[in-house]
């Protein structure tokens, strides 16, 4: 995740595994909001144009989180293993304060 957004994607798994129809409707809600910022983006003036693509780009950013959520929580969790794996088999030598492999 580019951004730290693990706590957004944990937060968005909690809700999806307690609620999950609530959840797909939620999604769909923010998929519609999305693409309607999009169309509004194409009509306004000129002088708000910067501000309108900036909403439709935040709302798009979260639209794809939401989407994405369950493969990015799998990523991250893997992420995690990795880490742990690779650190389960360290300790580190006292006498001369670096990790060595045992």
């Amino acid at each position: 995740m580019p951004v730290d957004q693990r706590k957004l994607v944990d937060a968005a798994m909690e809700l999806r595994a307690a609620a999950p129809e609530q959840w797909r409707e939620f999604c769909l809600a923010v998929n519609g909001y999305a693409a309607a910022q999009t169309v509004e983006m194409v009509r306004v003036p000129p002088d708000v144009l910067l501000r309108a693509q900036g909403m439709a780009l935040g709302v798009h950013e979260l639209a794809s989180l939401f989407n994405e959520a369950p493969k990015l929580k799998e990523q991250h969790m893997e992420a995690q293993a990795r880490q742990a794996r690779k650190t389960s088999g360290r300790t580190t030598d006292v006498t001369n304060g670096r990790n060595q492999q045992f």
